[in-house]
């Protein structure tokens, strides 16, 4: 416990310490708001909004405006971010804690399949590598919150094959639960392979009970929530979002298109067709080349090239004079091979399987220690030094980098805070726009927002909007890219004459 608590502080303490360096992350990726959508509306009491009654000018990249208004992913991201902002007035905060909540229970993870000491220095490798000043704290879009969901899982594996207990297993169904909550196909990938890892050891009987006592009412919420949000009970909103919008499967078994439905403004073609549906294409005419990529985006998010170099070379002798670690390395391999039938595989993406890696690292390192302590030490202060020195890079904190598209943002942002009242931005985009910059995203309550973003229509259309909305003043920004934004003032009483 001590050491938990150790680690936690270690967590929050160091990151809140940076906050004048390193201050508070500003969205810009697609996704990343969407999940504060879900954020704002969790933190307002509500588990979905209703359709806008002009909610054509509100649609926009992964989210639903209709059958309601909400964010197309799983809620426990969306939950997090509730958690940040009712408690301390900022959504960020959220993730602030699951960083910390992921950095625990990767350590009570390794604490079930390693000696104490060995655990210890997994975990402390895990909260630089991972938990620590990368895209996962210094973005929306998470990873923690399934990697520590995951990690329930893995940890109770070997404390349940060694004596089954009815707490054990209720922290492992906690665990499957969050994952059906964050990230389905991948949490239920690694949920079978520890579950059958536990029941060729343990009889069904003695986890049967508490297995369901958890995870029977987690389903009929599940119902529930998808019920709300699509009004069809067994549709999740991802499953809307895409029979509405999107022509690709992620999976590597549906190669096909579906016919394309229809879209209301070009953009939203542009992102789903000339980028989505281009890009999926591509990933399934090459799928050997797209995994290799792949790969070494994930090795360098999780490992780096002192720990690749570590596993590799002691992987081998791990399995041979540890059979202990032989279940951990086979869980690994079997949940990596169910996560590649996914055409695309970014690092959270794999989240889930996140204690395992740490889990090999500190196996590693021990096998070292066989060999030479001092060779081990020499090993661990280099991997450190190495940590550090790519956590000091501010291109660590981005998957992809969008300070580009953030400062020119936040001008706009700026300009718009600067101007008395409501105001309402019709967004139309220009020569050299780049589809994954998109403006037009709101809060919750769009209507009691102070600045409304919407997609220009044309004349007639726009007008309906600016009667909706009597009091606000009326801008027009037009995005060009890196050539820069226009955004100018309208008069309100020439609006139909546009």
């Amino acid at each position: 416990m001590l050491v938990t608590i150790l680690l936690v502080a270690l967590s929050l303490g160091g990151r809140a310490l940076l906050l004048p360096w390193v201050p508070i992350p500003k969205p810009a990726i697609q996704d990343e708001f969407s999940y504060l959508l879900a954020g704002d509306t969790y933190a307002s009491g509500r588990l979905t909004n209703p359709k806008h009654p002009l909610w054509i000018h509100f649609e926009t990249v992964h989210l639903l405006v209709q059958p309601t208004y909400q964010s197309k992913y799983p809620p426990v991201q969306g939950l997090w971010l509730a958690l940040g902002q009712i408690t301390f007035g900022n959504p960020w905060f959220g993730i602030w804690l699951s960083m910390a909540a992921m950095t625990a229970a990767i350590y009570w993870a390794l604490a079930g399949w390693l000696p104490p000491k060995w655990a210890l220095l997994g975990g402390v490798l895990a909260f630089l590598r991972i938990g620590f000043l990368n895209y996962w704290s210094e973005s929306y879009w998470g990873g923690a919150a399934a990697a520590m969901a995951g990690a329930l899982v893995i940890g109770a594996v070997p404390r349940l094959r060694r004596k089954p207990d009815a707490k054990t297993v209720v922290v492992m169904a906690t665990g499957l639960a969050l994952l059906a909550n964050s990230r389905p196909f991948e949490g239920a990938v690694l949920g079978t392979v520890c579950l059958v890892a536990v029941l060729l050891k343990v009889p069904i009987r003695w986890v049967i009970r508490p297995l369901a006592l958890t995870l029977i009412p987690v389903a009929l919420w599940m119902v529930y929530y998808d019920y709300r949000v699509t009004g069809h009970p067994l549709r999740m909103p991802y499953m809307e979002h895409e029979r509405q919008y999107q022509t690709s499967s992620p999976f590597a078994w549906q190669t096909g298109l579906k016919p394309e439905p229809h879209y209301n403004h070009e953009a939203i073609r542009a992102a789903y067709i000339g980028w989505d549906q281009a890009t999926r294409v591509d990933e399934h005419a090459r799928p050997v080349q797209v995994r290799i990529d792949r790969l070494f985006m994930l090795d360098r998010f999780y490992l780096g090239a002192p720990l690749t170099l570590c596993i590799g070379l002691f992987l081998v002798r791990i399995w041979r004079r540890q059979p202990k670690m032989r279940l951990p390395i086979l869980l690994f391999l079997l949940f990596f091979v169910g996560i590649e039938l996914e055409v695309s595989l970014n690092p959270h993406y794999a989240a889930p399987g996140a204690a395992f890696v740490f889990v090999l690292v500190a196996a590693a390192l021990r096998r070292l220690r066989h060999y030479s302590p001092l060779l081990m030490q020499a090993a661990v202060a280099f991997i450190v030094f190495s940590i550090a020195r790519d956590v000091a890079r501010p291109e660590n904190r981005f998957l992809y980098d969008k300070r580009a598209f953030i400062a020119r943002r936040d001008a706009v942002l700026h300009r718009l805070d600067q101007a008395p009242g409501r105001q309402l931005v019709f967004v139309d985009y220009g020569q050299g726009h780049d589809i994954n910059q998109e403006w037009v995203y709101n809060r919750a309550d769009i209507d009691g927002a102070r600045i409304v973003w919407a997609r220009e229509m044309g004349s007639a259309r726009d007008q309906e909007l600016i009667d909706y909305y009597p009091g606000r003043r009326v801008w027009k920004l037009i995005d060009h890219g890196d050539a820069g934004v226009d955004l100018s003032e309208q008069p309100r009483g020439e609006q139909a004459k546009r």
